[in-house]
């Protein structure tokens, strides 16, 4: 029985995402936390089963700077998504991105390509509330 709970207890640690959140500053002088999305399967179930409006952002952090793409599945709200180079510069903003679901078709998923090592998702509107353009600067730091 012992066995068991703590078989158990190990499967629910590992099936843990456990994201982070730091603060990150935007250009405007706010602060936002967001959410650290620094794996593959933290990506892939950054938004996953969320439908109500948010307060946070996440952020996708690559092993590299280079040209990232960005494509949504089972999105179930609208996003803004900000690239960002490895000096935290915009270098491409998306605004307004609709939710997709997972039976959408995959050749009608909105798809963004920009030159990034992170991708900032924030709630749909984010951009124009805070006047953010490309070539703005963001701040923060990373867990270690």
């Amino acid at each position: 029985m012992k066995k068991w709970i703590l078989l158990s207890s190990l499967f629910l640690l590992g099936a843990c995402s456990c994201y982070r959140e730091i603060p990150i500053t935007l250009p405007d002088g706010s602060t936002l936390p967001v959410r650290v999305a620094d794996t593959y399967k933290k990506q892939e179930r950054a938004w996953l089963g969320q439908k109500e409006p948010f307060d946070k952002g996440v952020l996708f952090v690559f092993i590299r700077e280079e040209e990232q793409a960005y494509w949504r599945k089972n999105t179930l709200l609208d996003l803004d998504v900000i690239f960002l180079d490895s000096n935290l510069k915009a270098t491409a903003i998306k605004t307004h991105l609709p939710h997709r679901e997972k039976y959408t078709i995959n050749n009608e998923i909105p798809v963004a390509f920009a030159q990034a090592k992170y991708l900032l998702e924030l709630p749909a509107g984010m951009v124009e509330k805070h006047a953010i353009s490309v070539g703005d600067s963001f701040h923060f730091t990373l867990p270690k």
